[in-house]
C-alpha cells in the first residue's frame, strides 16, 4: 500500500514537472504577435494609442473592421520571448492597449522589439512598419 502511495505521488509530481517544462519551452517558441499577446480577435472591444506610457489616451478605435485591419497587421510579425528585463526605448515607439470585456492588455513596441504582461518579445520579421502604424492611426482617430 505504501509502495503505491509513492508511486502516484511520483507520478503526479513527474506529470506535473512534465505540464510545467512544456509550457515554459512553449513560451519562448516563435508565434505570431497576437498570439504573444494572448488575445482573440473578437474579444477586443476597443484599441487605445497612448503618445507615451504616462499620458492620457491620444485615441481610441471601436470599429470592429479598423480592429480587425489592425490586428491582421499585427499577426503578421513573428516574435519569439527573450529573457530580458529593463529596456531603454527608441523615441519612435508605440504604447496602446486592447480594452476587453474583462480587463486590457497594454502593449509597448518600437521596431524590432515590444513588450506585453512583463515579458519582451523580440520581433523577428521586423522591423515594425511604425509609419503604417501612424497612418492607421491618423486616419481612424484625427
Amino acid at each position: 500500500m505504501k509502495k503505491k502511495i509513492i508511486l502516484i505521488l511520483s507520478l503526479i509530481v513527474s506529470i506535473s514537472i512534465a505540464v510545467y517544462s512544456y509550457n515554459y519551452w512553449s513560451s519562448y517558441q516563435e508565434k505570431s504577435m497576437i498570439e504573444a499577446v494572448d488575445v482573440e480577435e473578437d474579444d477586443i472591444d476597443a484599441i487605445y494609442f497612448f503618445p507615451s506610457e504616462k499620458s492620457d489616451v491620444s485615441g481610441a478605435v471601436k470599429d470592429e473592421e479598423s480592429i480587425r485591419e489592425f490586428v491582421s497587421f499585427l499577426e503578421s510579425y513573428q516574435v519569439k520571448k527573450l529573457n530580458k528585463r529593463g529596456h531603454t526605448w527608441e523615441d519612435d515607439k508605440l504604447f496602446l492597449s486592447f480594452i476587453k470585456e474583462h480587463g486590457s492588455i497594454w502593449i509597448k513596441a518600437e521596431q524590432d522589439l515590444f513588450r506585453t504582461n512583463q515579458a519582451y518579445y523580440q520581433v523577428l520579421n521586423g522591423p515594425i512598419d511604425m509609419e503604417w502604424v501612424r497612418e492607421f492611426k491618423s486616419a481612424q482617430i484625427d
